[in-house]
């Protein structure tokens, strides 16, 4: 980390000190960090969790999965499988 972190300082022309190390990785950390979170819609918990946690909804990207038809997954596999 110390060494990636250093050459981040190199480019950006700063001393690498150990606070600018330190704060090259920081801003690396949250310009890469993502969080999954997986609940299931259909249970109360996630109704409280969200009541709770309003920016779950509103800073958030929510993608809602539910079943596929079986005619709709043949469909997808045999059009990945004819570009193999």
């Amino acid at each position: 980390i110390m060494t990636a972190c250093r050459g981040d300082c190199a480019k950006r022309k700063i001393a690498p000190t150990k606070i600018n190390i330190f704060s090259s990785f920081i801003l690396r950390v949250q310009r890469n960090v993502h969080v999954v979170m997986c609940m299931s819609p259909g249970t109360p918990i996630f109704r409280d969790r969200l009541r709770m946690f309003p920016s779950l909804v509103n800073c958030c990207t929510i993608d809602w999965f539910s079943e596929w038809p079986d005619e709709a997954l043949r469909s997808v596999g045999m059009g990945i499988m004819q570009e193999v």
